[in-house]
């Protein structure tokens, strides 16, 4: 199917506006998603934790934009792990959602762990 842009052309302008008042720390990426339904049947805006997908065993080979291939893994669509709070069931629910991402996705946990390996 192909994808309609009405519902972020229409709700993209405010929700950046508002983001942009409320500011960010250099290292902040905001993960906006709009739900597939027209404008008019946007719920409103969610804030939301990062969702995860069930990732597909698929392979698909693709050339990007500039003409080189690449391997798209997994499908887009398909089973997702529906928790509440997550930006996969607020899209799922008809809501803008927002997610604020750290660049540095450093499991930190599991970092500590590993020193323990830490020689010389």
């Amino acid at each position: 199917d192909p994808v309609s842009w009405a519902t972020a052309e229409t709700w993209a302008p405010d929700v950046i506006r508002r983001c942009l008042e409320i500011g960010w720390a250099e290292d902040t990426l905001l993960n906006v998603n709009f739900p597939d339904r027209a404008p008019d049947d946007v719920r409103g805006i969610r804030a939301t934790r990062q969702g995860r997908r069930e990732i597909g065993e698929e392979l698909i080979e693709r050339i990007d934009p500039r003409g080189d291939p690449y391997i798209w893994v997994g499908a887009l669509r398909g089973a997702d792990r529906h928790h509440d709070g997550t930006d996969v069931a607020a899209v799922n629910d008809g809501f803008v959602s927002i997610t604020p991402i750290h660049l540095d996705m450093t499991h930190d946990q599991g970092l500590e762990r590993l020193r323990r390996l830490d020689r010389g």
